[in-house]
């Protein structure tokens, strides 16, 4: 039996005589248990965070560098490891910005060098791709002080943001929301019924985890995407997950 590397995913909102921008697409990478998240253009990619298994980025690396070879927009969720292993390794090897710091603080010198190697991003101008509306304050716990982002208004990133936190920043998403990566991998401390209910159009949830090992997503929520009508793609089964949309 062949193993399953990536699946390509066709998503349309509009009539299907309208063009989509060439290289639209949403990628879920599988990391083994982890997070990295590319969304494509013609000319430059925005990534949410960047790490997972060591063995899965030299199998990752050579794709996402041939796809990626424009400016490339690095915002990070928090200093979990999980988050952010990858970033030591892709040093000097694309022509990369850091857009958004990880939220809350790290003791590690080595994460601080990771991060001290992408240079802040100069913008001439808003990106309008991306937008913060979670608070990655300090003075919280790692996954409490998770930065959320929404990419292209369509997709929703929670990073490691626990129950509590998604009560506060979910009044903010928008219900144009379709795909969800789930929070802190599929965790039962995160993606709760509130925020389901904020995002009534969504159509898709992707995990980037290892049930094996660590029984992500968990069964409540699996249930909780059912009763909400979300399909659940798992990358540990798909590989990468390319969403094209428009």
């Amino acid at each position: 039996m062949h193993r399953i590397t990536s699946i390509i995913i066709l998503f349309s909102l509009v009539p299907a005589r309208l063009e989509v921008e060439k290289g639209q697409e949403f990628i879920i990478w599988n990391v083994g248990q982890g997070l990295w998240t590319t969304g494509t253009g013609a000319s430059k990619c925005f990534h949410f965070d960047a790490g997972g298994e060591k063995k899965y980025f030299f199998l990752i690396f050579p794709k996402l560098k041939k796809l990626c070879s424009g400016k490339n927009f690095f915002s990070f969720s928090h200093w979990d490891l999980d988050h952010l292993s990858f970033v030591g390794r892709m040093s000097g090897k694309l022509n990369s910005c850091l857009l958004n710091s990880p939220g809350g603080k790290t003791r590690s010198i080595f994460k601080k060098r990771w991060l001290e190697n992408l240079k802040p991003c100069v913008a001439k101008h808003v990106i309008p791709e991306v937008i913060e509306i979670g608070s990655g304050k300090s003075n919280r716990t790692s996954n409490e002080a998770s930065r959320v982002y929404i990419y292209n208004k369509k997709f929703l990133l929670p990073g490691d943001s626990p129950l509590k936190s998604e009560k506060i920043w979910s009044y903010s998403v928008p219900w144009s929301i379709n795909f969800l990566v789930l929070g802190h991998h599929g965790s039962r401390t995160s993606t709760g019924a509130d925020l389901l209910k904020k995002i009534p159009m969504a159509k898709m949830a992707v995990a980037s985890s290892d049930s094996k090992r660590y029984g992500h997503p968990h069964f409540e929520v699996r249930k909780k995407l059912k009763k909400h009508g979300i399909a659940l793609l798992e990358t540990q089964f798909w590989g990468n997950i390319h969403i094209v949309y428009n």
